[in-house]
């Protein structure tokens, strides 16, 4: 029947495979990224390490030759410094959730101090030696190797109690477990001598908080996929949105008085000049193509080609007003991209309800730049301007550039803003940021 002492060995061995196989599982599928996993790894594997040495400490004790004493001398050591060791890197997993404070300085202080106080034992045997009989004895400064784990303990339950409010109940009362048990242990195990108490306790504990850990860790995966599936969600019917508002800007692009007037034009263009009627309806093909086109791209596109087809536009408009309509490009950036359909509607408006208000008609300008901050694309006229408090409410600007707005905003984070003065003439201007 085996004894009690081999019932804790056998523990402890088998402790120690499970901490590291969880470990394993941990690096290989875990997110090592997030800082309390990380620091829950290293505490997986220090405690796997404590508890193998704490074996081979009672494996080995008593047992004859030199090669046992060598692996006395080595567990005994590992087993002090790893128990300052998982104090210390617990404290990282406490403050990965709690922040840092003075109180966790302070233990990591005490964990460097009882490694080297471990260092300095190895030649003067003040805490514990290994007799010629390979056996452990304590010496009366034992003591001191406990009192500073549970002093650092202590500082850690401080730091707890302080800053509790961040973790939610049972959060920490886990936490407080890893003190609790430890501390318990620790005053036994300073007087009572043959059972590990200590070892037993830390990993009892830990095993607490890894699974109260990765329950969190289960819900917060859980709630960042609710999340994801409402961002999702969400960009899924802002596509819908941009998608329907294209289809309504085409729609209201291609009004039959302007199929009426430029196919008219065209008409006394074949007989008048047919070089001219041939490039006008190149023009109204281009115009017509560019719209159809505009249905097709979900994407940015560039401004050249957003450009193409403003001049398709005011080549079959010049082509109308003749004299009375004066074009003006002043392009020195062409290197950005724009929601397609973007420029074209604002130099529509600029014609209809600006140029062709005007009894002597007027000039169209559209003029690209880039600036520090992005790119600016104005399109000017002096024709008969209007109320801008009036946009959205008469009926025949809202379309156009409400639309415009809404997408530039939606797809490139830019602005449309327009200035106007009755009788003077408009100013609208579109910035891409960069």
């Amino acid at each position: 029947m085996p004894t009690s002492l081999q019932v804790f060995i056998a523990l402890e061995l088998w402790g120690s495979l499970f901490v590291i196989l969880l470990a394993i599982c941990i690096y290989f599928v875990g997110n090592r990224r997030i800082d309390e996993e990380r620091w829950m790894l290293r505490l997986l594997l220090a405690t796997g390490v404590l508890l193998t040495s704490d074996a081979f400490t009672w494996i080995f004790n008593k047992a004859p030759g030199k090669g046992a004493y060598d692996v006395l001398i080595i567990s005994n050591f590992l087993v002090y410094i790893m128990g300052y060791e998982i104090l210390r890197l617990f404290t990282r997993y406490v403050t990965c959730l709690l922040g840092p404070g003075p109180m966790a300085n302070a233990v990591y202080v005490i964990a460097h101090v009882g490694m080297l106080l471990t260092f300095i034992n190895l030649f003067t045997h003040f805490m514990y030696y290994i007799d010629a009989s390979n056996v452990y004895h304590r010496t009366n400064w034992f003591v001191l190797s406990q009192s500073l784990g549970l002093i650092g303990t202590v500082c850690l339950g401080i730091h707890i109690f302080i800053r509790r409010q961040k973790l939610v109940n049972l959060r920490t009362l886990v936490l407080i477990t890893y003190i609790v048990l430890p501390s318990l242990a620790m005053v036994i195990q300073s007087f009572y001598y043959g059972i590990p108490l200590l070892n037993i306790a830390i990993s009892a504990a830990l095993f607490l908080n890894l699974t109260v850990m990765l329950l969190y860790q289960r819900r917060r995966i859980s709630e960042q996929a609710e999340e994801l599936i409402a961002s999702e969600r969400k960009l899924i019917e802002e596509r819908e949105l941009i998608n329907d508002m294209k289809i309504r800007l085409v729609l209201s692009q291609v009004k039959p008085h302007f199929l009426f007037n430029a196919l008219n034009a065209i008409y006394y263009l074949i007989e008048k000049s047919p070089m001219q009627a041939q490039a006008a309806i190149d023009s109204f093909s281009d115009y017509l193509r560019g719209n159809m086109e505009a249905l097709e791209h979900t994407a940015l596109i560039p401004i050249s080609q957003e450009m193409k087809h403003v001049k398709s536009y005011l080549r079959l408009e010049e082509m109308r007003f003749q004299d009375e309509l004066e074009v003006i490009y002043d392009v020195k950036a062409l290197n950005f991209d724009v929601p397609a359909l973007s420029v074209e509607p604002i130099v529509e408006n600029a014609v209809k309800h600006g140029i062709s208000q005007n009894e002597n008609g007027g000039y169209v300008k559209i003029s690209t730049d880039e600036t520090e901050a992005g790119y600016e694309i104005k399109v000017e006229d002096n024709g008969a301007g209007f109320d801008v408090g009036d946009i959205g409410n008469d009926g025949r600007l809202h379309v156009g550039i409400a639309n415009v707005r809404t997408r530039l905003e939606s797809m490139a984070k830019g602005t449309l803003t327009i200035e106007s003065e009755i009788g003077k003439g408009t100013c609208a201007t579109i910035f891409i940021p960069r």
